[in-house]
């Protein structure tokens, strides 16, 4: 039994791994360089505002969920070269590199090769992947200095976002461009990224039309195991693209968009892996007078992925989306939409197919619709939010996903916010139709999928305080503690035990507590800490014989934590560190580590700078995420340099 569930989870993990490899910005505002960060106080950054939380334009501050917002100036200030080692910038997120471009990004625990509770949008594109319920990583980029603000809500967000944001929402949103003329180029080498290579060109087409396009080229070395050796999963990626923005909200704006990539990564063992693909977005929306607004999307995506000898699928979406809002009195701020999307895809069939698909083409339609209402109940003290988002798809029928949630915000300094929400993550591909067949020679199945599998449940409860002291200080607290129920199993079926039915005969809870510190002592320095505590119990519901104890399903550190500089140590010289620990991983085991990441940048001109980045800077190398024993991928030591000039 031991041998067969060791066999199992690395069949899982295996698999797991091959299969992992928003709305309108505002219009007019005004782009911020890194250095005039000198210039902006803590307020300044807390009037942020947001769209994940109500899908309208709101304070950051008095939000009524756990939310963090990272801007344009600290992504650009992060020296990071795609977007998943941004995101380790953002308080809350657990990112885990593994191998190559592959990265587990999670929130809340269930941090696993293939992170399925947790929607990621794109300028209101969805990332998720109905193959897995997840996002390739290697495959979502764009030009970083492009990037206005990345919003992430940790937690339930299904009430507006729908299936797969059990727990959070990450909403990457794009500038205007009219907020990216000129020119702009970047470029670099070092240890690690062996070359970066970033060009765009902004400019405008008559009087209230500007545009501008793109083209991005990044190398990336091989990781190596704890002896040194090589991994053998270095990246090459290119990619390219397109905004056009025209008019104002008032009289109507409208987008169009795109970007095409291709992205080659190593296969160890095995010649490498690629993918391809191409999108395109259009989006129109409309301010009225009387203050209700109107937004039409609507995007086409492909896609094309191929691991040699284990797995191929290409991929087509179409998505549409409606969303009007009104405020029908003083009390009410009322937000409703629709939105269809249909995705079909083939899957390889070749009899050296480690991972094949029964049946091997299949079309996934999803209606759905939401509406929320915003209710005042005492002006500027207590706000109501009560909303639910409604979908149906050929997986999972008709699903109902409510949440309810309560602000109060006894004066401009802090915000007291509680809720309760129901989600829930649809079956898959790789729940309904897998067939893993480790031998593909000797067409034993091991593992083999289940039309009947039903949805994944959570039902969670949450309660924060955001608070600002002083004016150099703002603290935010969030607790929360979630139920879970029918999460993924793996069944033996008899008399051999083999294959392994997916299954729905699991169950659990998670509960914690997210603290973040932000303090800018000085007008040229800002630190921000933070630590979440994490603890997550899993049990097998009655008349279930799974044997692989959930280490299939979560792996999670009980603790994260990070800390935050960014300084200007005179006009033209910036330094930031970062610092990153995390304690180990219990199944299967991992040791903990903490690693500190450093940039220091020099902009001998404004329209010019060169920077030297390090990451990793502790250690020669460290695993983030468990692997094959001595084959264990582990992230170097690394150094960059780089330079940027803006005419």
């Amino acid at each position: 039994m031991i041998l067969r569930t060791q066999t199992v989870m690395r069949a899982w993990v295996l698999a797991a791994g091959v299969c992992v490899a928003a709305l309108p910005p505002v219009s007019g505002q005004v782009m911020r360089s890194p250095s005039e960060m000198k210039g902006m106080d803590l307020r300044q950054l807390l009037g942020t505002q947001v769209i994940s939380v109500s899908r309208t334009l709101q304070d950051w501050q008095s939000a009524p969920t756990a939310i963090s917002v990272l801007t344009a100036p600290e992504i650009e200030r992060s020296g990071a070269v795609r977007i998943p080692e941004v995101l380790r910038l953002i308080p809350g997120l657990n990112v885990s590199r593994y191998i190559g471009n592959s990265y587990s990004i999670t929130a809340r625990g269930f941090g696993t090769a293939s992170v399925n509770k947790i929607e990621v949008l794109m300028d209101g594109r969805s990332l998720y992947t109905p193959l897995f319920s997840g996002v390739f990583w290697d495959a979502q980029d764009m030009l970083i200095a492009d990037i206005e603000r990345i919003e992430v809500v940790r937690g339930p967000g299904a009430a507006l976002w729908g299936a797969n944001a059990m727990n959070g929402v990450i909403n990457i949103v794009s500038k205007d461009a009219r907020d990216t003329q000129g020119s702009y180029l970047t470029g670099g080498a070092g240890t690690e990224e062996r070359a970066i290579l970033g060009v765009r060109h902004g400019g405008r087409i008559g009087d209230d039309t500007w545009f501008r396009v793109y083209g991005k080229h990044a190398t990336r070395d091989d990781q190596a195991t704890s002896t040194g050796a090589s991994v053998g999963d270095g990246a090459t990626q290119n990619q390219a693209g397109f905004r056009i923005d025209h008019g104002e909200r008032a009289e109507g704006h409208a987008t169009l968009q795109g970007d095409i990539y291709s992205v080659h990564s190593g296969n160890p063992g095995r010649p490498d892996s690629k993918h391809d693909g191409w999108n395109l977005l259009g989006r129109w929306d409309r301010q009225r007078s009387d203050g209700s607004e109107f937004t039409l999307r609507a995007y086409y995506e492909h896609s094309a992925r191929d691991v040699s000898g284990q797995f191929s699928e290409v991929r087509d979406t179409v998505d549409f989306d409606a969303q009007w809002r009104g405020r029908p009195d003083g009390r009410h701020d009322l937000v409703a939409g629709l939105g269809y999307r249909n995705s079909w895809d083939t899957t390889g069939t070749g009899s050296d197919r480690t991972f094949q698909f029964s049946p091997s083409r299949r079309r996934i339609e999803r209606l759905t619709g939401f509406v929320q209402d915003s209710i005042k109940l005492e002006e500027d003290r207590w706000t109501l939010y009560a909303g639910s988002k409604v979908e149906y798809s050929g997986y999972s029928g008709l699903e109902l996903q409510p949440g309810l949630r309560l602000a109060f915000t006894p004066d401009r300094r802090q915000t007291w916010w509680g809720g309760v929400s129901r989600a829930v993550r649809t079956p898959t591909r790789v729940e309904s139709d897998l067939r893993f067949r480790p031998a593909p020679e000797t067409g034993l199945v091991v593992i083999q999928g289940n039309p009947e599998f039903t949805s994944e449940e959570a039902l969670a409860w949450e309660l924060g305080y955001r608070v600002q002291p002083h004016e150099k200080v703002f603290v935010d607290l969030a607790t929360y503690y979630t139920e879970y129920d029918d999460l993924r199993t793996f069944e033996p079926t008899p008399p051999a035990g083999l294959p392994l039915i997916v299954g729905n005969g699991r169950a659990g809870r998670t509960y914690g507590a997210e603290l973040v510190v932000t303090v800018q002592p000085t007008s040229w320095w800002r630190l921000r800490g933070n630590i979440n505590h994490l603890n997550l119990e899993l049990r097998l519901k009655r008349g279930s014989q799974d044997a692989t104890s959930g280490a299939l399903e979560a792996n999670d550190s009980e603790f994260t934590g990070s800390l935050q500089s960014t300084m200007n140590l005179a006009r033209h010289l910036q330094w930031d560190f970062f610092i990153r620990g995390a304690t180990g991983r219990p199944n299967p085991e991992l040791p903990g580590y903490v690693a500190v990441d450093m940039r220091l940048a020099w902009q001998p001109r404004t329209d010019w700078e060169i920077s030297l980045i390090g990451q990793n800077l502790l250690s020669p190398h460290h695993a983030e995420f468990p692997g094959e024993g001595a084959a264990q991928p582990e992230v170097e030591r690394a150094v960059l340099v780089r330079t940027t000039f803006r005419f």
